[in-house]
């Protein structure tokens, strides 16, 4: 090897670990920077789903605050790879300065912090709440890394024990506008900041709160709490419980995931009253069941444990000496939040679902059915038979009259198309009905922006094509069309095509259905003979004044039907299918 070639060899080495080095050097925030929601997902400012692990501090007062100092929050972060931690502020004053030292460490360490007003009963305290919320938005309004929880743990409205769905329902109807007025308040700062509002029954039922979502829900997620022995169907107080009773809450969650963003701000390994009171087991392989299931599962969701304290309680981290002491739960805890290592992941509309389609790829200059496609991502539009009455009969191409019907709904859907282009085109056309709404497509060309399309509305059952710009150069490509701004009832599409033409062929007038119904009358005998693969499924013979004289039901292999000859004068006979129909006009003499 020359000694040129050996130094840029190792010139080029360095940059790549100078840039590996440099990605993985980069804070929590500074990777992520702003935190938003989108359906069921919890983004960073690049759009890509973020897992925020970490650990939620014991309560403000009490045996908590011992903690609460730089030294553990950097311990949390450079050994327990926490990106996020949470200060249960015991509002009314109760250990605020403490809170503050843990905000300003973990801002300075660059990781996410929630500021959770730690109570049970907020609802009762909403002119605090609201104050102090927005004061802490307008302190932290340009300030990433703060995530703001109003209620830690809702437990009923009636104050009791009861967590029944009855109770829990009547718990959000009370609760409701508690968190309404504080997210309005924070809104009206300007901040734009995450907000995780606390769902009823010590934040069980979100699936109650994904039903009827507060608003405005720019933003906005929704906590869940489990405990990994109480809570699940295999939790080790369920499965010894003489009652029979529990593990229903992963049912609370599952139900829920998808319609709103969801942050488990607590969990523990323990029972659900921290492990006290006589019941200290850990249930690490529930643990396991939760995170498998749930947590690591499509929607990635992030998580605090419960909690960085020394409680003599089962659920506490540490054993006395902080996170390089942990306890058993602690060891669990700290496994769970430092692995995997990856904390950002792409949507899945960005790979999307395997399509009917499947891997085929299509030939272009070339017509293709819409329902064909290869790839798709959403819900908001389905594939079917288009109605009898929305036949297209001038230009149905290749799509035998089948159709996708896109609904007015917001979201990212899309599908995709496989091609390989023959040779260069310059145009794309999509034939559409849209008589009740309108809608725009964005098509991207192999991942690239390349145009938009504008579906104006159409007369109704008239088909129409629109024609944009668009250059495909000879080789294989993926088409990809996005949904957006679907309004009224829809659209539907049939059909796509690449082309070389720069201008939208004219298209034929709609020409009847040939029927190639012949009819005779022979012997008192009305017959009519039907062509071969015809749609006709029934009969009527009606007389000028709308009489029904004779009527049946037309196989689909009849090659002719027969009828009493009726008594004189004019009638019609009409044959009717799903794709076509015949009226014939019969004039019978009086001999």
């Amino acid at each position: 090897m020359s000694r040129t070639l050996l130094k840029t060899s190792l010139l080029t080495v360095a940059v790549i670990l100078f840039a590996t080095f440099s990605a993985t050097a980069q804070t929590p925030v500074a990777r992520h920077g702003k935190l938003k929601t989108y359906k069921g997902y919890l983004m960073d400012e690049h759009d890509k789903i973020v897992q925020l692990r970490g650990m939620s501090f014991f309560w403000s007062k009490w045996e908590g605050p011992q903690f609460y100092t730089e030294a553990t929050l950097n311990q949390l972060v450079d050994n327990w790879k926490c990106t996020v931690v949470r200060v249960a502020y015991a509002n009314g004053n109760e250990g605020w300065s403490s809170c503050q030292t843990v905000i300003d460490a973990a801002i300075k360490k660059g990781i996410y912090v929630i500021i959770d007003w730690h109570s049970h009963n907020a609802h009762e305290q909403e002119a605090a709440a609201v104050s102090f919320f927005t004061e802490k938005a307008k302190q932290y309004l340009n300030t990433p890394n703060v995530i703001f929880e109003p209620y830690n743990e809702p437990i009923t409205v009636d104050g009791t024990d009861n967590g029944d769905i009855t109770t829990a329902k009547a718990t959000w109807a009370k609760i409701k506008p508690y968190l309404t007025n504080v997210t309005k308040a924070i809104r009206a700062t300007g901040s734009k900041n995450l907000i995780i509002l606390g769902t009823p029954y010590y934040s069980q039922y979100v699936t109650i709160a994904a039903s009827d979502p507060v608003e405005p829900s720019e933003n906005v997620a929704y906590a869940f709490h489990f405990y990994a022995a109480s809570h699940g169907m295999n939790a080790y107080y369920v499965k010894n419980d003489p009652t029979g009773k529990g593990g229903e809450e992963h049912a609370f969650l599952r139900d829920a995931l998808g319609k709103v963003p969801i942050f488990v701000t607590e969990w523990g390994t323990s029972h659900s009253n921290g492990g006290g009171e006589g019941k200290s087991y850990i249930d690490e392989a529930n643990t396991n069941w939760w995170f498998d299931t749930y947590i690591n599962g499509q929607y990635k969701l992030s998580h605090c444990n419960w909690s960085a304290c020394a409680k003599n309680e089962s659920s506490a981290a540490f054993s006395g000496g902080g996170p390089g002491s942990p306890t058993q739960s602690g060891t669990i805890a700290k496994r769970l939040i430092s692995s995997p290592t990856t904390d950002s992941y792409d949507p899945p509309w960005v790979g999307g679902d395997e399509g009917p389609a499947g891997d085929s790829v299509f030939t272009m200059p070339n017509k293709h059915a819409f329902v064909g496609y290869n790839k798709y991502y959403g819900g908001n539009f389905s594939r079917g038979q288009v109605l009898f009455a929305e036949l297209d009969k001038v230009d149905a191409g290749p799509s035998k009259n089948r159709a996708i019907t896109v609904a007015a709904a917001p979201g990212m859907d899309w599908v995709s198309f496989d091609i390989d282009a023959t040779s260069a085109t310059k145009s794309l056309i999509v034939r559409y009905l849209a008589p009740e709404g309108t809608g725009t497509i964005d098509v991207a060309l192999d991942g690239k922006d390349a145009g938009k399309l504008t579906l104006a509305k159409t007369p109704a059952k008239t088909w129409t094509s629109v024609l944009i710009p668009l250059a495909v150069s000879a080789g294989k490509h993926t088409i990809t069309f996005t949904f957006t701004g679907a309004t009224g009832s829809g659209y539907k599409i049939e059909w796509f095509e690449l082309t070389t033409s720069t201008a939208a062929a004219p298209l034929q007038a709609a020409q009847p259905v040939k029927t190639e119904v012949k009819i005779l009358v022979n012997k008192g005998v009305l017959s009519a003979d039907l062509p071969g693969g015809h749609h006709f499924s029934t009969y009527s013979l009606v007389g000028v004044d709308g009489r029904i004289a004779q009527k049946g039901v037309i196989s689909g292999n009849a090659t002719s039907i027969r009828l009493d000859t009726p008594g004189s004068g004019t009638w019609f006979l009409k044959i009717n299918g799903s794709r076509q129909e015949s009226v014939h006009r019969i004039v019978v003499g009086s001999n």
